[in-house]
Protein backbone atom coordinates (compact mmCIF):
# COMPACT_ATOMS: atom_id res chain seq x y z
CA UNK A 1 0.00 0.00 0.00
CA UNK A 2 2.65 2.45 -1.01
CA UNK A 3 2.47 5.23 -3.45
CA UNK A 4 2.05 2.59 -6.61
CA UNK A 5 -0.44 0.73 -7.29
CA UNK A 6 -0.68 -2.80 -8.78
CA UNK A 7 0.39 -2.23 -12.43
CA UNK A 8 2.56 0.52 -11.39
CA UNK A 9 0.15 3.60 -11.67
CA UNK A 10 0.50 5.74 -8.82
CA UNK A 11 -2.62 7.26 -6.87
CA UNK A 12 -3.00 10.65 -8.76
CA UNK A 13 -2.98 8.60 -12.42
CA UNK A 14 -5.59 6.07 -11.06
CA UNK A 15 -7.54 8.71 -9.71
CA UNK A 16 -7.45 10.86 -13.21
CA UNK A 17 -7.96 7.59 -14.72
CA UNK A 18 -11.03 7.05 -12.87
CA UNK A 19 -11.88 10.64 -13.29
CA UNK A 20 -11.93 10.26 -17.33
CA UNK A 21 -13.94 6.65 -17.21
CA UNK A 22 -16.47 8.76 -15.23
CA UNK A 23 -16.73 11.88 -17.79
CA UNK A 24 -16.99 9.22 -20.43
CA UNK A 25 -19.65 7.65 -18.56
CA UNK A 26 -21.40 10.81 -18.25
CA UNK A 27 -21.70 11.67 -21.75
CA UNK A 28 -22.58 8.13 -22.77
CA UNK A 29 -25.28 8.65 -20.56
CA UNK A 30 -26.23 12.34 -22.08
CA UNK A 31 -26.14 10.68 -25.75
CA UNK A 32 -28.38 7.78 -24.83
CA UNK A 33 -31.06 10.24 -23.38
CA UNK A 34 -30.16 12.05 -26.68
CA UNK A 35 -30.55 9.49 -29.25
CA UNK A 36 -33.96 8.07 -26.74
CA UNK A 37 -35.35 11.61 -27.03
CA UNK A 38 -34.53 11.76 -31.26
CA UNK A 39 -36.21 8.21 -31.76
CA UNK A 40 -39.40 9.44 -29.61
CA UNK A 41 -39.54 12.56 -32.40
CA UNK A 42 -38.51 10.13 -35.31
CA UNK A 43 -41.63 7.96 -33.91
CA UNK A 44 -43.97 10.77 -33.73
CA UNK A 45 -43.09 12.36 -36.83
CA UNK A 46 -44.21 8.72 -38.39
CA UNK A 47 -47.56 8.54 -36.67
CA UNK A 48 -48.05 12.52 -37.98
CA UNK A 49 -47.13 11.17 -41.62
CA UNK A 50 -49.65 8.09 -41.07
CA UNK A 51 -52.80 10.41 -39.92
CA UNK A 52 -51.75 13.36 -43.25
CA UNK A 53 -51.93 10.67 -45.19
CA UNK A 54 -55.46 9.85 -44.19
CA UNK A 55 -56.51 13.22 -44.04
CA UNK A 56 -55.16 13.97 -47.56
CA UNK A 57 -57.02 10.89 -48.60
CA UNK A 58 -60.70 12.43 -47.64
CA UNK A 59 -59.78 15.91 -48.97
CA UNK A 60 -58.87 14.09 -51.93
CA UNK A 61 -62.58 12.44 -51.74
CA UNK A 62 -63.98 15.70 -51.23
CA UNK A 63 -62.43 17.34 -54.06
CA UNK A 64 -63.77 14.61 -56.13
CA UNK A 65 -67.11 14.92 -55.38
CA UNK A 66 -66.91 18.69 -55.64
CA UNK A 67 -65.66 18.46 -59.12
CA UNK A 68 -67.77 16.60 -60.51
CA UNK A 69 -70.63 18.34 -59.59
CA UNK A 70 -69.14 21.45 -61.18
CA UNK A 71 -69.10 19.68 -64.20
CA UNK A 72 -72.46 17.80 -64.26
CA UNK A 73 -73.72 20.95 -65.42
CA UNK A 74 -76.81 20.40 -63.09
CA UNK A 75 -75.88 23.67 -61.03
CA UNK A 76 -77.44 27.14 -61.09
CA UNK A 77 -74.66 29.85 -61.93
CA UNK A 78 -74.89 30.94 -58.09
CA UNK A 79 -74.68 27.02 -57.24
CA UNK A 80 -71.57 26.46 -59.37
CA UNK A 81 -69.73 29.48 -58.11
CA UNK A 82 -70.17 28.44 -54.48
CA UNK A 83 -69.08 24.88 -55.58
CA UNK A 84 -65.73 26.27 -57.06
CA UNK A 85 -65.07 28.51 -54.11
CA UNK A 86 -65.21 25.18 -52.06
CA UNK A 87 -63.20 23.51 -54.37
CA UNK A 88 -60.32 26.73 -54.57
CA UNK A 89 -60.50 25.80 -50.58
CA UNK A 90 -60.21 22.34 -50.69
CA UNK A 91 -57.13 22.81 -53.22
CA UNK A 92 -55.58 25.13 -50.40
CA UNK A 93 -56.42 22.18 -47.63
CA UNK A 94 -54.62 19.72 -49.74
CA UNK A 95 -51.26 22.25 -50.71
CA UNK A 96 -51.17 22.83 -46.88
CA UNK A 97 -51.29 19.06 -46.44
CA UNK A 98 -48.32 18.61 -48.63
CA UNK A 99 -46.56 21.34 -47.65
CA UNK A 100 -46.65 19.98 -43.32
CA UNK A 101 -45.57 16.43 -45.17
CA UNK A 102 -42.63 18.29 -46.44
CA UNK A 103 -41.60 19.64 -43.88
CA UNK A 104 -42.28 16.52 -41.53
CA UNK A 105 -39.97 14.79 -43.84
CA UNK A 106 -37.30 17.54 -44.02
CA UNK A 107 -37.31 17.64 -39.88
CA UNK A 108 -37.52 13.89 -39.78
CA UNK A 109 -33.55 13.89 -41.66
CA UNK A 110 -32.80 16.21 -39.90
CA UNK A 111 -33.59 14.11 -36.78
CA UNK A 112 -31.61 11.39 -38.80
CA UNK A 113 -28.35 13.78 -39.56
CA UNK A 114 -28.65 14.74 -35.83
CA UNK A 115 -28.32 10.82 -34.71
CA UNK A 116 -25.05 10.92 -37.32
CA UNK A 117 -23.67 13.76 -36.05
CA UNK A 118 -23.62 12.14 -32.00
CA UNK A 119 -22.46 8.98 -32.93
CA UNK A 120 -19.25 10.99 -35.14
CA UNK A 121 -18.63 12.56 -31.93
CA UNK A 122 -18.40 9.78 -29.85
CA UNK A 123 -16.57 8.05 -32.10
CA UNK A 124 -13.80 11.04 -32.28
CA UNK A 125 -13.99 11.31 -28.46
CA UNK A 126 -13.21 7.69 -28.19
CA UNK A 127 -10.58 8.19 -30.65
CA UNK A 128 -8.96 11.24 -28.92
CA UNK A 129 -8.69 9.26 -25.14
CA UNK A 130 -5.88 6.71 -27.96
CA UNK A 131 -2.87 7.48 -29.13
CA UNK A 132 -1.69 6.22 -32.45
CA UNK A 133 -0.58 7.67 -35.84
CA UNK A 134 -3.92 5.41 -37.47
CA UNK A 135 -6.37 7.33 -34.87
CA UNK A 136 -4.85 10.47 -35.81
CA UNK A 137 -6.08 9.83 -39.62
CA UNK A 138 -9.64 8.21 -38.17
CA UNK A 139 -10.01 11.96 -36.06
CA UNK A 140 -9.10 13.43 -39.42
CA UNK A 141 -11.36 11.46 -41.61
CA UNK A 142 -14.57 11.75 -38.60
CA UNK A 143 -14.32 15.76 -38.11
CA UNK A 144 -14.37 15.71 -41.88
CA UNK A 145 -17.70 13.79 -42.25
CA UNK A 146 -19.06 15.43 -39.05
CA UNK A 147 -18.32 19.05 -40.55
CA UNK A 148 -20.36 17.69 -43.79
CA UNK A 149 -23.26 16.67 -41.67
CA UNK A 150 -23.61 19.62 -39.97
CA UNK A 151 -23.47 21.32 -43.55
CA UNK A 152 -26.08 19.11 -44.31
CA UNK A 153 -28.54 19.99 -41.66
CA UNK A 154 -27.77 23.78 -41.97
CA UNK A 155 -29.06 23.33 -45.58
CA UNK A 156 -32.02 21.38 -44.43
CA UNK A 157 -32.92 24.72 -41.69
CA UNK A 158 -32.22 26.94 -44.90
CA UNK A 159 -34.30 24.84 -47.20
CA UNK A 160 -37.32 24.92 -44.08
CA UNK A 161 -36.56 28.47 -43.93
CA UNK A 162 -37.20 29.34 -48.14
CA UNK A 163 -40.01 26.86 -48.30
CA UNK A 164 -41.71 29.22 -45.38
CA UNK A 165 -41.22 32.32 -47.62
CA UNK A 166 -42.74 30.81 -50.47
CA UNK A 167 -45.43 29.21 -48.63
CA UNK A 168 -46.56 32.35 -46.76
CA UNK A 169 -46.47 34.31 -50.55
CA UNK A 170 -48.67 31.62 -51.90
CA UNK A 171 -50.70 31.95 -49.17
CA UNK A 172 -51.05 35.71 -50.19
CA UNK A 173 -51.75 34.81 -53.71
CA UNK A 174 -54.78 32.24 -53.13
CA UNK A 175 -56.14 34.82 -50.35
CA UNK A 176 -56.53 37.19 -52.62
CA UNK A 177 -57.36 35.22 -55.52
CA UNK A 178 -60.66 34.05 -53.05
CA UNK A 179 -61.19 37.62 -52.28
CA UNK A 180 -61.60 38.73 -56.31
CA UNK A 181 -63.55 35.36 -56.86
CA UNK A 182 -65.75 36.22 -54.38
CA UNK A 183 -66.88 39.66 -55.12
Amino acid sequence: TGLFLQDGKDKSEFREERAKQAEQAKIRAAMKQRESKRLRQAQQIQRELQELEVKQAEVEKDGVVIEKAIRSGELSKSEEQKMMMEWFKIINRKNAMIRYESELVIHANYIQLEDQQGRLEQEIRELLMKEGKRDQIDIQLKTKELVDIVGQRNNLVELLDEDRKREQEEDKAFESMLAAKGK
